[in-house]
């Protein structure tokens, strides 16, 4: 053997497995599932709320894994009875988010499975809703995605009468009633824009 063929020795040794296996790019390769059951058992804050963490897990780069987002929360909604009607209402809100981002940037399913869950996120009056505002903007988003102009506005009229203060999503109706006709979404800056 001479040297040179030596010195190579030790780069071909590692890179045997690339070379034998074809996984050269590591971009092929996938990230693992997480443990749904880990997931499914966290505290709510730390499965909902958090970044990272929870349904997040499944649309992080390279993640857009929103069908499975979506039925994580519904598990997690069906094993947790002891949510605030708050925290269920954020949840089924999430949950239809899935479905919607399934159906326009993935383009699989249709953005009516989001209905239902829409439908759940409601907060009935006696309960303590995310915000003064919550209940119409869950309504504009079903509004907006049924092309149903009308209750949009009336959505956004009721949001404009509440006193500023009070507001969590101001300008959300306005932005979907200016979008209406648009895929859901398809006006929000992407990653690459905000750089």
């Amino acid at each position: 053997m001479t040297i040179s063929s030596i010195s190579r020795l030790p780069v071909l040794i590692a890179l045997s497995p690339i070379l034998c296996f074809g996984q050269g790019d590591a971009t092929n390769l996938s990230a693992p599932d997480p443990d749904r059951e880990t997931l499914l058992s966290l505290p709510w804050k730390q499965f909902d709320q958090t970044p990272n963490s929870g349904w997040r897990v499944y649309l992080n780069p390279p993640r857009k894994e929103y069908l499975k987002a979506a039925k994580l929360i519904e598990d997690y909604l069906d094993r947790h009875d002891d949510l605030s009607a708050r925290q269920r209402a954020l949840c089924h809100y999430h949950a239809a988010h899935q479905y919607v981002y399934r159906a326009v940037r993935g383009g699989q399913g249709d953005v009516r499975e989001a209905f239902p869950h829409l439908d759940k996120a409601i907060v009935s009056g006696k309960d303590s809703a995310p915000g003064a505002d919550w209940n119409d903007m869950v309504i504009a988003t079903k509004a907006f995605l049924m092309g149903d102009r009308d209750a949009l506005q009336r959505a956004r009229d009721r949001v404009a009468a509440l006193p500023s203060a009070s507001v969590k999503w101001p300008g959300y109706a306005d932005d979907l009633l200016k979008n209406l006709g648009k895929p859901y979404g398809s006006w929000f800056p992407t990653e690459t824009s905000k750089k």
